[in-house]
């Protein structure tokens, strides 16, 4: 015990002696009384900033937990000086970069040796007193395109892209403002947001994702209205649309159809008379659940299909003329029962469209 004592004082006559200190050493008795000096630090290290006493942190021995001593008493009392004392880069830039912050004071990033936590601490600052300039004193390219981004994001103000200090940064940041604005006028056509991007990807990026407030957006996607990127762009706003009236704004007779289908709503009557392709309409009627609509099929096999799986619903007996054999039999038999009377085998059809 007592050696383990006589190795702590002497760390710590060290670490006075290191930082210029007062010879008396600090003393915290029930951190003392802790066997194992893992502890002890952590007791040092909690009393120093419950007491915002940061002369604590030089009794502990292990220099990691003391440089961390350092830096969390620096940031809780707003004092670089005490940052400057811990040991390791990162536990001076972490608590330079807090009091920076707190401070509005750049000057203080500057004293971080690390370039990459010099760089953070500057956009933090620059983010908090909103300074174009502060962000280009940042040493890497894209960390500094990066904090004026978001200085334009924080003022929603698009205008300050232009100061970006690169054209693909400057794309990069006009294109983050989609979210926050809308990107096609009400006559759809682009707009300034969209043309004024360099970059041909980045356009048709903007133009798709403006696609999802108005398709018509899509026409700007590449040159051929049958290139994939289009129709994928069509396709993709048509996952965002609300109405079927925002189908009819798709160019594409096919593609308006295929819209109108996953738009779904409004009764499948109307769903499928709106429809212009033959096979798509024909697909829309067999997907009813009352035969009546399966006669509306043109083709014979699909309509005879759908009938086989809906006749126990219908309610016009002529429908079991379009099935064959045993089942014809048995439905004219059901729909019998169902009414209280025979049919007879010269029931007349009436095609039902």
């Amino acid at each position: 015990m007592a050696l383990h004592l006589y190795g702590r004082l002497s760390a710590v006559a060290v670490a006075f002696a290191a930082l210029g200190a007062c010879s008396k050493a600090p003393h915290v008795p029930e951190c003392d009384r802790l066997k194992d000096s893992r502890d002890v630090d952590r007791c040092y290290s909690s009393a120093a900033e419950r007491r915002q006493k940061p002369e604590l942190c030089t009794a502990i021995v292990g220099s990691l937990s003391r440089a961390g001593c350092f830096a969390d008493c620096g940031q809780a009392l707003s004092r670089s000086d005490l940052c400057l004392k811990a040991e390791f880069p990162d536990s001076a830039a972490r608590c330079l970069a807090a009091v920076a912050r707190k401070r509005q004071d750049p000057a203080m990033c500057e004293r971080i040796l690390l370039p990459r936590n010099r760089d953070e601490c500057l956009t933090e600052v620059a983010q908090a007193i909103r300074s174009f300039d502060l962000c280009s004193k940042i040493a890497h390219v894209e960390r500094q395109f990066q904090c004026q981004k978001k200085l334009a994001q924080q003022a929603q103000n698009p205008e300050l892209c232009a100061k970006v200090g690169s054209w693909r940064g400057r794309d990069e940041c006009l294109l983050s403002f989609l979210s926050l604005q809308r990107s096609v006028s009400s006559e759809g056509m682009p707009s300034v947001l969209c043309e004024r991007l360099q970059s041909p990807e980045l356009k048709a990026t903007c133009y798709m994702t403006a696609a999802w407030q108005d398709p018509r957006a899509c026409e700007h996607v590449d040159d051929s209205s049958q290139s994939f990127r289009r129709l994928q762009c069509y396709r993709t706003a048509m996952e965002k649309m609300k109405t079927r009236a925002s189908c009819s704004l798709i160019p594409d007779p096919f593609l308006v159809d295929e819209c109108l289908v996953k738009q779904g709503t409004g009764g499948q009557i109307a769903l499928c008379d709106a429809l212009k392709d033959t096979v798509l309409r024909d697909g829309c009627w067999a997907s009813a659940t009352q035969p009546e609509m399966c006669l509306k099929i043109q083709s014979r096999p699909m309509r005879k299909q759908c009938l086989s799986k809906t006749w126990k619903q219908a309610q016009d007996p002529s429908v079991c003329n379009l099935l064959q054999g045993g089942e014809r039999g048995e439905c004219r038999a059901y729909l019998a029962s169902k009414k209280g009377g025979t049919l007879t085998a010269d029931a007349p059809y009436r095609k039902g469209r």
